[in-house]
């Protein structure tokens, strides 16, 4: 399927952070994006489904590592 890559942002050393939209039509809207957590140490990556954190105009950090790791986001 086709895809729009939206960026992606460091959050803290270890995670990173990307967007990428699957509707061509909404690729210009944040709130239809997928974003996804990597987490470069374990090799991993996790959607992120909470809508507010889909249109946060804030800061957002990792706290944590492993199981433990938290995401949290400031407005």
């Amino acid at each position: 399927s086709d895809y729009v890559y939206k960026g992606m942002e460091l959050l803290s050393p270890g995670y990173i952070m990307f967007r990428l939209s699957y509707n061509m039509e909404y690729a210009d809207v944040d709130f239809f994006d997928n974003i996804y957590l990597l987490d470069a140490n374990e090799k991993k990556y996790y959607p992120v489904y909470d809508e507010l954190f889909k249109i946060n105009a804030g800061s957002i950090f990792v706290s944590g590592k492993g199981d433990a790791a938290r995401v949290f986001f400031e407005e």
